[in-house]
């Protein structure tokens, strides 16, 4: 357990939160600062006055002049003529409206702080600069003051204007290369022209505090971090801001960033108590990022966007409303092919992350925002201490994100928005866990048929496994493991409660005290074929091609990996999955009627099971469940089923899974459309055979050690426990990707049914 730090400031009153998950913040300084502080105490001790001087700024020149190392010269209404900040002092901004026109500010004094005499509502800074209005180019600068009532609005509405941003001298003023988002052309030239000081002062790369502020209409980014060359950032606290109705996303690591945060034992990067809202509120972002090796920050947006070309490590997400962020036409990014059916997300990982661990994502409301609320889409490794838990503010949580019910039903078929979303990019999940969140109607949908996934996959490509619209989304490359889900509230998403896809096994995790309620009911309405989920299970775990891709012979890649040691305790499971007449995939990107669908690949009728893990050619074993409740699911409580595609290959064992206090009740099913089928059926030809309270149910695969005691299983459309290795597992061979009948089933050995 982390030593508990505590924090003088008005922020940081959350102590038992915090000490829940050994929570604290860096206040780590840099060597400079840490000398400056210790001269300004001894200099004070013997009453001199020299260092933490605060300096009167009323108008433009004098704002200019203070935080760029020059005495404030005449003409000013400034009283502090010819008065130089230094290290350690205080630019006080009074109150009124800075307009700076074309020519941003470049703060160029290390450990400055600029605050306000009363607020943001009484101080204006705006202007129309390409580029970024402010340019913070030293490290230990802090922009806006510790209290609510000492920070300043920002506004810059140029059409490349960026509020603020946290550089260096060779992006603005120096060597470039430009253009650069916080230089749209070139090279800044400013009189007077910035003096660093003291000379040799280090790059803004470490301690900047952001706070306080309104970063308000700036018609492309809030505040963006970026740098001529690769830099690694730590110790950054962005606390107490709005950003509000900016053209673009509201804060961005972009991806001349490297590492963000360092390796230790605190959180050296902080996010807290700011709002983001009505951010890109078009859904139409501009392009002012260049292409790097790190990606393009333009393809995708989120009021919190890490694009940059490292690790993110030692982070805290706290505590802050995002939402509403994206506008109706869903479109973000560029706004071409790649990026079409991809809202704005409420918080993003992609580009260039290779890895995220020790990162807390805590009691943020994220809500109503047109892509996922949180979303990790780059290739490296998510995990270890990975912490999310949202559930701030009574039941809002992660909740509603995705497209409106008109967009859902339009062309390209293809629309993002789950709660939380991890894509195939990502490759290894380890470690993580998701605790105490409310994670409610989120709404998206996937309509195409799936491709053979090329990787990196691009954004908008059509391999989406868990067709979106779910609570969690797992779509990664790679394994699932040591993942603890607890005591989470899944209720009324699009799809699934949980789906897992992933390419990789299924294993060592813990699943307990969830509720998984009236998932899977689509979106009523929604247009027909928009408003059917093609899953709806609460908690899926699909390895198995056939049933993410019907009749379509793709090699997706998801079958063959194993679903191993999951312990399911504690979880309720309530009428998941409803039939709105059924969905068609297909390969044109178009909305089709419902079903018989002419020219469609295959044909989704909704499932909806409690619990439904299914598997191609590899075992399920060593599944746990104690003290679980599945009630009126639409067509089980808990299905466990191998499968094959091929009569020479057995399909996977059933093995070491014990029920224990499981009540497992009034589960009616749906024979003829309750499943998925072919192109243009009119009825399920799979997963027809359902209506039962517990289920085991394998082609050819073995059934062994399998033990039920003190459980019910009652009042079901079909068995109450039910243990099958039947031979064929179809309706009839070749129906949805069987060439032929199998020759034999599987044994069943070692059952035990008591009390």
């Amino acid at each position: 357990m982390l030593k508990q730090l505590t924090i003088q400031t008005e922020m940081m009153n959350d102590s038992r939160e915090r000490r829940r998950y050994g929570l604290k913040l860096s206040k780590a300084p840099n060597l400079r600062t840490a000398i400056v502080a210790l001269i300004a105490l001894l200099f004070v001790s013997i009453g001199v006055t020299a260092l933490g001087a605060e300096i009167k700024v009323t108008d433009v020149a004098s704002l200019r002049a203070c935080v760029s190392g020059n005495p404030i010269a005449a003409p000013t209404s400034s009283p502090d003529l010819g008065r130089t900040a230094g290290p350690g002092d205080t630019c006080v901004v009074f109150d009124g409206v800075y307009a700076l026109g074309d020519v941003p500010l470049v703060v160029s004094v290390e450990n400055l702080i600029i605050r306000s005499m009363n607020g943001a509502t009484a101080t204006n800074i705006n202007g129309a600069v390409p580029g970024a209005l402010i340019n913070i180019v030293v490290r230990g600068v802090t922009f806006g003051g510790p209290a609510g009532d000492q920070g300043v609005t920002v506004t810059n509405t140029d059409p490349l204007g960026i509020g603020l941003c946290v550089t260096d001298p060779a992006s603005t003023i120096g060597a470039g290369p430009f253009p650069n988002p916080c230089a749209g052309a070139a090279a800044i030239v400013l009189v007077p022209a910035p003096v660093i000081t003291p000379a040799g002062a280090g790059i803004a790369q470490e301690n900047i505090t952001i706070q306080n502020n309104r970063f308000l209409n700036n018609n492309e980014e809030g505040v963006v971090f970026w740098y001529a060359v690769l830099t690694a950032i730590d110790t950054i606290r962005i606390l107490n801001n709005s950003f509000i109705q900016n053209g673009a996303s509201g804060l961005v690591f972009s991806s001349t960033v490297g590492a963000v945060g360092r390796r230790g034992n605190d959180r050296n990067v902080v996010i807290e108590g700011n709002t983001f809202e009505s951010n890109n509120p078009t859904g139409l972002d501009g392009t002012n990022f260049p292409a790097t090796a790190g990606g393009d920050c333009d393809l995708d947006t989120a009021a919190i966007h890490f694009c940059n070309s490292g690790t993110v490590e030692q982070v805290g997400i706290l505590n802050n409303v995002i939402v509403r962020n994206g506008g109706v036409g869903n479109a973000a990014g560029d706004a071409g092919a790649p990026t079409a059916g991809i809202g704005t997300h409420g918080i993003l990982f992609d580009q260039g992350v290779i890895e995220i661990r020790d990162l807390l994502v805590d009691r943020n409301v994220i809500h109503q925002n047109t892509g996922n609320g949180i979303k990790f889409d780059y290739v490296g490794r998510l995990g270890e201490n990975i912490i999310i838990s949202n559930n701030a503010r009574g039941q809002q949580g992660i909740t509603q994100n995705g497209p409106s019910a008109a967009v859902l039903g339009g062309a390209p078929a293809n629309f993002e928005g789950s709660g939380i979303l991890i894509t195939a990019n990502v490759t290894e999940v380890r470690g993580v866990s998701f605790l105490n969140n409310v994670i409610n109607g989120n709404r998206g949908q996937e309509r195409r048929f799936l491709v053979v996934p090329v990787f990196p996959i691009a954004k908008g490509a059509a391999y989406a496994p868990c067709r979106s619209g779910n609570g969690i989304g797992m779509e990664n490359n790679g394994r699932v493991e040591g993942v603890v889900f607890d005591g989470n509230d899944f209720r009324q998403n699009f799809n699934n409660g949980v789906c897992i896809a992933n390419r990789g096994d299924f294993t060592r995790s813990t699943v307990s005290n969830n509720k998984f309620h009236n998932n899977g009911f689509g979106e009523p309405i929604a247009v027909a074929g928009a408003n059917q989920a093609p899953y709806g299970d609460g908690f899926g775990v699909y390895h198995d091609q056939t049933l993410l891709n019907p009749t379509v012979v793709a090699l997706l890649g998801t079958d063959g990996f194993r679903i191993e040691g999951i312990t399911f305790t504690g979880n309720d499971y309530r009428e998941n999955g409803q039939h709105r007449l059924g969905v068609c995939v297909t390969d044109v990107g178009l909305p089709l009627a419902v079903p018989p669908c002419a020219g469609g690949t295959g044909t989704y009728f909704g499932l909806g099971f409690g619990v439904f893990m299914r598997n191609e050619r590899q075992e399920i074993s060593r599944i746990t469940f104690e003290n679980e409740v599945s009630r009126r699911n639409r067509l089980g409580g808990f299905r466990l089923e191998t499968d094959t595609d091929s009569p020479g290959v057995r399909s996977g064992d059933i093995r070491e899974i014990s029920y224990s206090n499981v009540q497992a009740m009034e589960s009616q099913g749906d024979p003829a459309r309750g499943g998925i089928a072919g192109a243009g059926a009119a009825v399920a030809a799979e997963i027809n055979d359902n209506g039962d309270g517990i289920a085991h149910i394998t082609d050819n695969g073995d059934l062994d050690n399998i033990s039920i005691n003190p459980s019910e299983a009652s009042n079901n459309g079909g068995a109450g426990f039910r243990i099958e290795s039947d031979a064929t597992g179809k309706l009839a061979a070749g129906v949805v990707g069987d060439p032929a009948a199998l020759a034999r089933a599987g044994d069943i050995n070692n059952i035990t049914i008591k009390d």
